[in-house]
């Protein structure tokens, strides 16, 4: 019998094929909350307000498997981390686009919503496959955000084109075209 890691391992490939309806609307409606929330040009609510999100997107997905979160901890650190490092990347995706006037066209806080909400969906697709696999909030660890993202470079769906394509088609989306 497999280890929730080890588990993991195997949904986390591909976990839009294996998330249900339920759990993916989940996940796309703290997309869409984060991405607004990051958006906001106040410091401090931005993260505070994503880091509040991706708890309770979190929390959802563990009931919709019937998982208890006994201790809020590790959740609070991935979601805490998860917003730090889009506000780093924001910074760095923001300071690229001032020197390339990309930000003319795209401006500084979708650029901010685009990664927040990147992030987010990560966080929820990597917490959902962990549960699927049996896992519990308090046995997931940094390893499985390692194998999601080095799965999801081999299977070539974080290559720029297709990250750019995703931007592009959401943006479209949001806009009504």
């Amino acid at each position: 019998m497999n280890t929730p890691n080890e588990a993991n391992n195997t949904t986390v490939a591909n976990p839009e094929k294996r998330i249900g309806s339920h759990q993916k609307k989940i996940i796309d409606s703290a997309t869409a909350k984060a991405s607004t929330v990051a958006a906001l040009p106040i410091p401090v609510i931005d993260v505070a307000g994503v880091v509040y999100i991706q708890m309770d997107m979190v929390r959802k997905i563990a009931k919709s498997y019937n998982v208890e979160i006994n201790q809020e901890g590790k959740v609070l650190i991935c979601s805490v981390v998860s917003s730090i490092m889009s506000k780093l990347i924001s910074e760095a995706a923001s300071s690229l686009a001032v020197s390339t006037n990309i930000e003319k066209v795209f401006g500084e806080s979708i650029i901010k919503a685009t990664i927040s909400g990147f992030l987010t969906t990560v966080v929820g697709e990597v917490f959902d496959a962990h549960f699927r696999a049996g896992g519990s909030a308090e046995d997931i660890g940094i390893d499985a955000f390692i194998d999601y993202f080095r799965l999801q470079v081999e299977s070539d769906k974080l290559s720029v084109s297709n990250i750019s394509n995703n931007v592009i088609e959401k943006a479209l989306d949001k806009v009504g075209i």
